[in-house]
C-alpha cells in the first residue's frame, strides 16, 4: 500500500486517539504516531482535548481532523498531585466504611512494633532490674 493511501485511512478514522485509530484501522503504533506527527505538522489534524487514561498512566490526546479553529484551547483536565491523592483515597474509603479498619490495623502494627519502656517513677522507686 502507498504512504498516501495509509494518510487517507488515518484520517478516515478520525476522530479519536492514538489507540482508536490503531483499532479502527489496524495499523501499527509507529505507523499511526508517525501519521500524526505529519498531520500535526502540516496542520490537517489537531489536538481536541486530552482525556485520563482509563488504567491509569499518562493522558490520552484526542485528535480531531482539520485545523484548530482560531483561539481554540484543547481542554485538559488538571492532574491530582500526592495530597490530591491522598484526599480522595481517604474520602473514599470513610464513604465505604473502610476507614476504621485501616485505623485500627495501623494502631495495632504500632503498638505491636514498639519497644517497651519502664516507668521512670517505678525505677526511681524500686531501682533498675534487668
Amino acid at each position: 500500500m502507498s504512504k498516501r493511501a495509509y494518510r487517507a485511512i488515518v484520517l478516515a478514522a478520525l476522530p479519536g486517539s492514538n489507540a482508536d485509530v490503531r483499532a479502527r484501522t489496524g495499523l501499527s503504533l509507529a505507523t499511526v504516531s508517525r501519521w500524526f506527527t505529519d498531520l500535526r505538522t502540516a496542520d490537517e489534524i489537531h489536538l481536541h482535548h486530552k482525556e485520563v487514561h482509563p488504567n491509569g498512566g499518562p493522558m490520552v490526546s484526542v485528535f480531531h481532523p482539520g485545523p484548530a479553529p482560531a483561539g481554540f484551547k484543547p481542554k485538559i483536565p488538571k492532574l491530582l498531585n500526592d495530597i490530591g491523592r491522598t484526599r480522595r483515597y481517604r474520602r473514599n474509603a470513610r464513604a465505604s466504611g473502610e476507614w476504621e479498619d485501616i485505623k485500627a490495623r495501623r494502631r495495632a502494627a504500632y503498638h505491636a512494633n514498639k519497644k517497651p519502656r519502664r516507668d521512670a517513677l517505678t525505677s526511681a522507686l524500686f531501682g533498675v532490674t534487668p
